[in-house]
């Protein structure tokens, strides 16, 4: 350990506070005695023996003034250099960019200052202690707990809050001096700062834990609602339906056979659409979805996902503009899915009184870039980004948002395919939902 550290020896340190004092006093006693001698011979005996030992306690007390003066000093440059040493150590939990590092650094530290030449640091986690880190030597190299190999060569310092045991710091070292009364002041310091900082970062962590199953629960409850509402609507349909085709009536009806089965077969696909987007962004959540990257017609996407609108919505006027070469790298089917939803969204919007859907394709920079645009009641500014994260704030979304998967799944599809995708203005009234993707030529 460095020098500053240690004590002087008693003896040394005693003379070395009182010879100032002792010569101070003496000075003190030859200066107040000249005058004295000179007038010997005009004093009477009593007087003399009055002023000499008024010299004395007047020396005695310049002495003892200066001896404790000095005494003070001492121990004030020793705190001082206590506290540099214990900044010194606690910067260490501050200095890192990253929290293990941080403990890494203050127990390679610890073991420097000290003379120590193995150190680990052990936290409690989940009801056992646990090695964070270790220096000097491999983890699981030093215990937590008392042997009697290593008794007397090491220090096992608790780590408390108040009677709670956060951790333990375990130091080694093979043969040295026990620590002494400042060293131990010091490392019982740096022992407590390391403490609040472990009990912040485990506080923390409840925080972030807690934070996460609230979300959670919420996107439970908003995925209750959202399911019940969206199931509702299609499943009340057909089973209207089928009630009708079961009552004579129907039966003779040839034509109102087909409507009927017709409008069974599109509240059919609603129902596999939002079990689909359900399925899909659980998966995108779960990292559990990997694209297939591979040069794609943009057009033929396009056109597919267009005639299938038309198909459900014959009276809806569908205007496509593409460039000549379109062809992007994307997976095939989440440029599908990605479209599927963009032009659902664009059809709800249209049923406000919108008669119209435009699909822009350009490209920008390497990148091709779609665009859906609708001319019904429009997205709101406020919280735009906020609209393609599943069920946000589902109570206050707009009726043509639906159950708040569709747009969540498109930002996860065409980030997974190295995409971005935003809300633009639309002139006129509207709303414009465009994504962007790398063209096939665009070099990496």
């Amino acid at each position: 350990m460095n020098d500053k550290l240690h004590k002087p020896g008693p003896a040394g340190s005693r003379a070395s506070r009182l010879n100032p004092g002792y010569m101070a006093a003496a000075g003190v006693v030859g200066a107040l005695s000249a005058p004295l001698v000179a007038l010997r011979d005009h004093l009477a005996p009593l007087a003399k023996g009055l002023g000499f030992l008024l010299v004395v306690v007047l020396a005695a007390a310049v002495g003892s003034l200066l001896n404790r003066s000095r005494e003070r000093d001492a121990v004030a440059e020793a705190r001082r250099r206590e506290l540099e040493t214990l900044q010194s150590l606690s910067g260490c939990l501050f200095e890192s960019y990253s929290r293990r590092q941080s403990y890494q650094d203050a127990v390679h530290k610890i073991v420097e200052e000290f003379g120590f030449e193995q150190g680990s640091l052990f936290v409690y986690r989940q009801g056992g202690l646990t090695e964070q880190v270790a220096v000097g030597a491999e983890p699981g190299t030093l215990t937590p707990w008392w042997e009697p190999a290593t008794i007397g060569r090491s220090e096992r310092l608790p780590l408390l809050i108040g009677e709670q045991a956060i951790g333990v710091l375990v130091l080694w070292v093979e043969d040295r001096s026990p620590l002494s009364r400042t060293q131990s002041r010091i490392l019982r310091g740096v022992c407590d700062q390391l403490a609040l900082v472990l009990e912040g970062e485990r506080l923390r962590e409840i925080e972030s834990d807690i934070a996460d199953l609230r979300r959670v629960d919420s996107q439970r409850k908003a995925l209750l609602v959202a399911v019940s509402h969206e199931l509702q609507s299609p499943l009340a349909s057909i089973q209207a339906t089928v009630t009708d085709l079961l009552t004579d009536g129907v039966h003779s009806d040839r034509e109102g056979i087909g409507e009927a089965l017709h409008g069974i077969y599109v509240e059919a696909e609603r129902l596999t659409g939002l079990v689909a987007n359900l399925l899909d962004i659980s998966r995108i959540e779960g990292g559990l979805l990997e694209p297939r990257l591979q040069d794609v017609s943009l057009d033929e996407v396009v056109g597919k996902a267009v005639e299938r609108v038309r198909i459900h919505r014959p009276g809806l006027k569908i205007y496509v503009s593409a460039y000549e070469s379109d062809v992007v790298r994307a997976d095939p089917q989440f440029l599908d899915r990605v479209l599927a939803n963009l032009f659902d969204n664009a059809v709800r919007a249209s049923g406000t009184g919108a008669d119209r859907i435009e699909v822009l394709v350009t490209e920008e920079g390497g990148y091709a870039k779609v665009a859906v645009v609708d001319h019904g009641e429009g997205l709101p500014h406020e919280g735009r980004e906020r609209l393609f994260y599943p069920f946000y704030e589902l109570d206050e979304r707009h009726q043509r948002l639906g159950a708040g998967v569709g747009l969540a799944i498109v930002k996860g599809f065409v980030s997974l395919m190295g995409g971005e995708v935003w809300v633009e203005d639309t002139p006129g009234g509207g709303a414009t939902v465009a994504f962007s993707l790398p063209s096939a030529g665009r070099e990496a």
